[in-house]
Parts: C-alpha cells; sequence; structure tokens
C-alpha cells in the first residue's frame, strides 16, 4: 500500500503559506509540473503496485481536497485558520508538537498538490482514479 501520494499542478500557493513543493525546493521533478504531470505521477505509481498483484493494496492521495482559506489579506486568513483549525494546525497544536505546529500552525503547505485549483473546482486530474480503477 502507498500510503501517502501526492504530486503538484502548479509552484504557485494559494494562501501565503509556505508550500512544501515550491519553485526551487527539491531540484528537478520527473514529471511536468501541471495536471498532465499529475495524472502521470499517480497513474505510474499505481501501475507499480498493481505489477504487484494480490500483495499491492492500492494507493491513497494526499491531500486531494486541502484548499486554501479564501480571505483578502494575510491578517483575515490567519483569523479564519486560528478559529477554524482550517489550516494544517492551530496554535493549540504547540503543546502537543511544539517544534512544528507550535511555530508554523495555519495554512495549507500542499494547497498546489491538491485535486481542486484553488477555489474549489476539480482538476482533470480528480478523473485519473477513475482511468486506474478500469
Amino acid at each position: 500500500m502507498v500510503a501517502e501520494i501526492s504530486y503538484h499542478y502548479t509552484y504557485e500557493d494559494g494562501d501565503g503559506h509556505t508550500n512544501v513543493i515550491y519553485d526551487g525546493a527539491w531540484g528537478e521533478f520527473n514529471y511536468e509540473v501541471s495536471e498532465e504531470g499529475q495524472i502521470q505521477a499517480v497513474t505510474e505509481c499505481a501501475d507499480a503496485v498493481k505489477t504487484l498483484g494480490k500483495a499491492g493494496l492500492g494507493i491513497c492521495y494526499w491531500e486531494p481536497a486541502w484548499l486554501p482559506v479564501p480571505a483578502k489579506s494575510d491578517k483575515a486568513r490567519k483569523k479564519l485558520w486560528e478559529k477554524y483549525g482550517s489550516g494544517w494546525a492551530s496554535s493549540y497544536a504547540g503543546d502537543y508538537d511544539p517544534d512544528d505546529a507550535g511555530e508554523n500552525y495555519g495554512g495549507d503547505a500542499w494547497d498546489n498538490q491538491a485535486l481542486f485549483d484553488f477555489t474549489g473546482h476539480p482538476l482533470k486530474s480528480l478523473g485519473m482514479f477513475q482511468k486506474i480503477r478500469e
């Protein structure tokens, strides 16, 4: 089982919280940074799992619907992140994980790897799962 796979369809950042993958962060990628690249990367991973026969259980995409919080300013976004816990963590997680959540709470570092655009509309890559299933 590939428990977490994702691929970025853009280098853009939808919410002002630095993304895990951004231009220049990791060097070169084997796939195009686009919806087509997203489809190719995930499909090839699924194909590799299929070669294992019954031992290959499947894949889990991380995180397909992690969308940026809409707001007109960074200050407004941060207020929403904290109030609703709509980022990856709130400041209250600081006791649990002081080195990461305590310093870096809020926001969405995966919004450019979701299967929806920044406004919540599905990307064409969302349809790849039907093709993989077939």
